[in-house]
């Protein structure tokens, strides 16, 4: 715990000595400690006994400034780098963890002294604890060294003098491989936050851009996933999960767009499952379709999809339950090409990475 203050400390005093002659705020530097609890799930905490999860993070940050209409359509949002340490409370089981982040932060209501905003961020991590059945057979959530880290925050920064102000709020955080070894079920854990903000740098003046008029369109496209899903039994391996998709957007609203589509998937992680229960197989079984519902937040080039999905043809000795979910990021390379990264879910349960490429007919 000493350890804890002491190096959060030390930070906010680096950040506020070495940066006291400034010209205006530019830049930020961000100091924050962090104390909370892991979230009790899948029964992770039966066999530990926990403390606080406690956590550092130095970060740096620049706000846009209106080069983009994007820009002021977010009210000049902020993106930076973050570096942290974590301890999660139980180092002997669940270990400590060193990471960094790419961060986004949307300013929702400002003040000349008061902002609240919220923050989210991704990255990837080490952490120095892994599941072994000999070794570490207690932490039945994380199965890799290796890990990426998803985290949101709201917030609320006061300023105290011209170039310093006080940060506090709370953060939701998770930590997993994507179900790149297993096991996989990964760490949630909330906390609340505190710190402060070092402005520095000359302050860049505001572009304020004309924004053109909304067309509502509708979109036809096609989407090659190239899925897999990880199986620790019966053997560790990674099956190949390709699926095909093609949607129908409609652009709604300026920032969220909906749309439906079709799926068409084969998952030859199907067979070995099956074999494992003991239950016949035939190559017909690894054929699935479903249908989606979209919803698309839009941020100039980059977008980010929540999407609902429901299997319209699968064998009734298919294990898969009947709903599927994906959460997907979408940066768009061209008018027509997009690149993707898809989670697919069942519930909660993160089963399949799908890499993607997408081709827009219209």
């Amino acid at each position: 715990m000493l350890r804890m203050y002491s190096i959060s400390i030390f930070l906010i005093a680096v950040s506020s000595i070495a940066l006291s002659q400034t010209d205006g705020p530019k830049y930020k530097l961000t100091t924050n400690y962090f104390q909370g609890f892991i979230l009790p799930e899948f029964g992770l905490l039966d066999s530990i006994n926990e403390s606080p999860v406690r956590t550092v993070e130095l970060s740096f940050s620049k706000r846009t400034n209106g080069k983009s209409y994007w820009h002021d359509i977010y009210n000049y949002p902020e993106n930076g780098l973050a570096l942290f340490y974590t301890d999660l409370g139980e180092k002997k089981v669940l270990g400590e963890i060193f990471g960094i982040d790419y961060f986004f932060r949307l300013y929702l209501i400002e003040g000349e002294k008061t902002k609240f905003y919220l923050r989210s961020g991704i990255g990837i991590n080490y952490t120095t604890k892994k599941y072994d059945p000999i070794d570490n057979p207690y932490n039945r959530s994380v199965g890799s060294n290796i890990n990426t880290h998803f985290n949101l925050r709201f917030g609320v920064s006061q300023k105290l003098f011209s170039n310093t102000a006080l940060n506090v709020g709370g953060s939701f955080d998770h930590i997993s491989n994507a179900t790149t070894k297993f096991p996989n079920l990964g760490v949630n854990y909330l906390s609340l936050y505190g710190g402060l903000i070092k402005y520095f740098g000359t302050r860049a003046e505001k572009i304020v851009n004309e924004i053109p008029s909304h067309k509502k369109e509708t979109s036809f496209s096609i989407t090659k996933y190239v899925g897999s899903r990880h199986l620790n039994s019966p053997t560790d391996k990674h099956y190949y999960v390709p699926c095909l998709s093609v949607d129908f957007t409609h652009k709604t609203f300026r920032l969220i767009n909906l749309g439906i589509g079709l799926d068409g998937f084969y998952d030859s992680s199907i067979e070995p499952r099956m074999v494992m229960d003991g239950v016949s197989y035939k190559d017909s079984y690894a054929w699935l379709m479903g249908v989606h519902f979209n919803q698309t937040l839009v941020y100039n080039k980059f977008s980010f999809t929540l999407q609902e999905g429901f299997y319209l043809i699968k064998d009734k000795k298919v294990e898969e339950k009947t709903m599927y979910n994906r959460v997907i990021f979408n940066y768009d390379i061209s008018e027509k090409v997009s690149l993707k990264m898809a989670l697919r879910t069942h519930v909660h349960d993160l089963r399949y990475l799908e890499p993607g490429i997408t081709y827009r007919l219209k």
